[in-house]
């Protein structure tokens, strides 16, 4: 067990299925804040008393299936193959 895990205890594993870039501030008056970016630059919300802190949980996605993968790559291919053709007729 890593040194981290044991000083956060339960919340580590809170924390790995936290989607921490969608977190947001809820306020005592009802407003809601995120966290804004500009490309270098980033602001977070100020904590007040009485505001809430909202963390949503991760989606669980099943992984896709050799199946689902060939009809992706097999539908990216014949979308290319059209393209193609039609800028070689013009």
């Amino acid at each position: 067990m890593e040194a981290h895990e044991i000083l956060c205890g339960w919340f580590w594993r809170l924390c790995q299925n936290a989607r921490r870039r969608k977190a947001y501030v809820v306020y005592a008056n009802g407003d809601v804040e995120t966290r804004n970016n500009f490309l270098f630059f980033s602001a977070s919300p100020k904590i007040e008393p009485g505001a809430e802190i909202v963390v949503p949980q991760k989606i669980e996605r099943p992984p896709m299936t050799p199946g689902e993968r060939i009809t992706i790559l097999s539908s990216v291919v014949s979308m290319a193959a059209v393209v193609i053709t039609a800028m070689s007729r013009f």
